[in-house]
């Protein structure tokens, strides 16, 4: 298991932190982090970048940074063999939740929409060209 922060979650500061713990090995742990993050969610999100912050490079100590951009193919599902798997999760705010029936509906149409979009001004770019 890998930590980055440490987190209290309370009422009145849900995101403070309380410890850090930089990663040993951050430059392995990295390469692990490369590895699985197309296998955890099923389609995949394109764009994911893993970023070390080096607490000291020496002793390969630091912190992972994740950007995961937003995606255009929306939902995505989490992968793998814990409890949470085989779900779709939606961001809300700080945190994320899982999806109902009628979201993933809503979703799955607006990806639709947007993909026949694409399709239509591809095909007159294209017979204009």
């Amino acid at each position: 298991m890998y930590h980055l922060l440490i987190l209290e979650k309370n009422k009145s500061s849900p995101d403070l932190i309380n410890e850090e713990r930089p990663i040993k090995n951050v430059i392995k742990v990295k390469t692990d982090f490369d590895s699985i993050i197309g296998k955890v969610v099923s389609r995949r999100v394109v764009g994911v970048q893993n970023k070390i912050v080096y607490t000291d490079r020496t002793q390969d100590l630091g912190f992972i940074v994740t950007y995961i951009p937003k995606s255009d193919e929306a939902p995505h599902r989490v992968e793998g063999e814990r409890k949470e798997s085989g779900r779709y999760y939606r961001r809300h705010g700080s945190g994320s939740y899982e999806m109902e029936h009628f979201e993933l509906e809503e979703m799955a149409l607006e990806t639709l929409l947007a993909l026949k979009k694409q399709s239509k001004k591809y095909k007159k770019n294209y017979k204009s060209g």
